[in-house]
């Protein structure tokens, strides 16, 4: 049985491609369910690190006239992925040195997470304020594996 043409990707593709059927120039020969659709041309950000910033802020400026739109979205925490599986979630979560953690610990005992919260949205208003992308995407992705999570509790992150 023939693989799956996007289970053959992997980590390292470099390129990509998004293909349309061409469209059809008569009316009489559209499919019932056919409408013309106008195709916009944006990316999803990724700020890992500043110099994702960076970079990003090079290749906009370099396709200003190609790229049309933006979703921003953070995926990371302190450089680690929070929504690839759990237990990077839980590297990240505990990825904070004590030290990080004492100057805003709460009196709920939940330093680690208050931080973590605190980092995640921080990076997203560096992202807003710099970039203004049109689509905020994963807003809340750093509840993505503690569903329960309450902001409120969380004083730092909450008053931020």
């Amino acid at each position: 049985m023939p693989q799956e043409p996007w289970k053959k990707w992997s980590r390292s593709s470099k390129l990509y491609g998004l293909i349309e059927h061409v469209l059809r120039y008569r009316s009489d020969d559209l499919y019932p369910e056919e409408i013309t659709l106008e195709l916009l041309v944006g990316l999803e950000t990724e700020f890992i690190t500043d110099d994702d910033l960076e970079k990003l802020n090079a290749l906009l400026n370099q396709h200003s006239d190609r790229i049309e739109y933006i979703i921003g979205s953070i995926h990371h925490v302190n450089d680690i992925p929070i929504d690839f599986d759990h237990t990077l979630f839980e590297s990240a979560l505990h990825s904070f040195t004590i030290t990080d953690v004492v100057g805003e610990t709460n009196t709920t005992g939940k330093g680690h997470t208050d931080k973590f919260i605190s980092t995640y949205f921080d990076a997203h208003y560096r992202l807003l304020k710099r970039f203004r992308p049109e689509i905020i995407r994963y807003l809340d992705l750093c509840h993505f594996y503690n569903p329960e999570l309450w902001f409120p509790e969380f004083p730092n992150a909450w008053n931020n």
